[in-house]
């Protein structure tokens, strides 16, 4: 397994979205760029990515790993099919998030869980208001103005607003991360059926 940078760093995330996932059958990896996810989770029936890079898609078809190139708006599966969906570093970076989350709901079985690491925008925003004290930076605002998008970040999420956009679309959290501390958060939540 041939890492990149970006990835040696990510596998301590990796090993705690991978120890977050309980079930076996089939299994949707949302934006999963290189798939190094799949090394670190016990074998499932069924492991799928969905991403709308090319050339990711095209490497992991190299390498034999079933993918579909598909963005998570328009999931090319049919209702109540995978166990598990699972969106590392995913959720910050979509403009629609309510449109994703109700195609992960029609996709997920009425038992499935959804895993979603996000970064931890509290300590982000701590982090920020630490070093403006020493460094010249700009302002939030200053920066939204600009619209200045760190890393292709669109949202940033505390645990809180986490919480209250799944369960606006009917998801319940199970377990997660520290969340406060972490630079990540990550969480496991079950569909809430009606």
């Amino acid at each position: 397994m041939s890492l990149n940078k970006y990835d040696k760093q990510s596998i301590p995330r990796y090993k705690k979205t991978a120890n977050m996932i309980t079930k076996t059958g089939p299994l949707l990896d949302i934006g999963a760029r290189t798939a190094i996810l799949r090394h670190y989770i016990e074998p499932v029936i069924n492991y799928q990515v969905i991403d709308i890079d090319k050339d990711s898609i095209e490497k992991l078809r190299i390498e034999g790993v079933p993918c579909m190139l598909s963005n998570a708006e328009n999931i090319p599966q049919h209702d109540n099919y995978y166990d598990t969906v699972v969106m590392g570093e995913v959720l910050e970076h979509i403009s629609n998030m309510g449109l994703v989350l109700k195609e992960i709901y029609r996709v997920l079985n009425d038992n499935g869980e959804l895993v979603i690491s996000v970064p931890n925008g509290e300590l982000k925003t701590r982090l920020y208001l630490a070093l403006k004290r020493f460094y010249k930076i700009p302002s939030i605002k200053k920066c939204e103005k600009k619209s200045v998008i760190i890393g292709g970040h669109i949202h940033m999420f505390n645990f809180r607003h986490l919480q209250l956009l799944l369960k606006t679309y009917n998801f319940i959290i199970d377990e997660y991360t520290n969340k406060y501390n972490d630079e990540y958060i990550i969480l496991r939540c079950h569909k809430y059926v009606c």
